[in-house]
């Protein structure tokens, strides 16, 4: 386990400095490895392809076209094949000084299983409120037919809601951070909801710097995106979607890492 403490102040360029070394220190020269890790976040889109142009004509054409068929048998085999690459993500945040081997294949299904289940119910309140706020108001607006009156409503309660919204996935976002790197060390999933051990472990991290860490992250993520975007727009179409999907793995890496250590910064095992 990673025990390194940045100071009594986060030192944000040692954060970067060390993230991308780890990224790659792990991968440069170990080209298997990183076709391995590119074959594990693509399978989803790869099994995508497949059922667009291969299973769901075949489907069509035999008359089984339903909405299991089209729409749930496929979501959720490409949830399923995520999870490998999700399980391998787990491995980071267990904080390894060294990126963690693909093996065990087993075990990075059952732990990115584990992981989409906190995903999910860390996503319930956020989904509620929607539900209340935007979804409600859209149902009101269907039943109450157009007119003015309704639409300023409508309009006033959608902004309202996605403020609402908004506010409720950023709190949710800094317990969830914390609660998955507590979840990847233990293995178990109740540790991701222990609010008052997470918010103890933010406390030593401190608010102020927890949070102009991940913005900075966010920033550094968003800069990457940009160029990228930048640099493959202009080379024809396909190009910018087959980049981020070689490219999207080790910004992953780079970022859990990142995330590994503002952790541990709180001394947390």
């Amino acid at each position: 386990m990673i025990q390194n403490k940045i100071g009594d102040d986060m030192d944000y360029g040692k954060l970067v400095e060390d993230s991308f070394s780890y990224t790659k220190t792990g991968l440069w020269g170990y080209w298997i490895k990183c076709i391995l890790i590119i074959i594990l976040a693509a399978l989803p889109f790869i099994w995508s392809m497949v059922w667009t142009f291969s299973i769901s004509p075949l489907f069509k054409s035999l008359g089984l076209t339903n909405m299991i068929m089209s729409t749930i048998i496929p979501f959720v085999i490409g949830i399923v094949l995520w999870t490998f690459f999700v399980g391998f993500c787990v491995n980071i945040l267990r904080g390894e000084k060294l990126l963690p081997e693909i093996q065990n294949f087993g075990a990075l299904f059952i732990n990115g299983i584990k992981y989409t289940v906190v995903a999910i119910i860390y996503s319930i309140p956020l989904i509620i409120v929607l539900l209340l706020t935007v979804g409600v108001t859209y149902l009101v607006a269907i039943l109450g037919g157009s007119n003015p009156t309704t639409e300023s409503g409508v309009i006033g309660s959608v902004i309202i809601g996605g403020l609402l919204s908004a506010i409720l996935a950023i709190i949710l976002a800094l317990f969830a951070i914390i609660g998955f790197v507590r979840f990847a060390r233990t293995g178990n999933i109740l540790d991701a909801f222990k609010f008052s051990e997470i918010l103890s472990t933010i406390r030593k991290i401190g608010w102020i710097s927890y949070i102009i860490g991940l913005i900075i992250l966010l920033i550094i993520l968003f800069i990457i995106v940009l160029v990228i975007a930048i640099v493959t727009g202009q080379m024809g179409p396909g190009v910018p979607q087959l980049t981020f999907l070689i490219i999207m793995p080790f910004i992953s890496i780079f970022a859990l890492r990142y995330i590994c250590l503002i952790y541990d910064i709180a001394g947390a095992a």
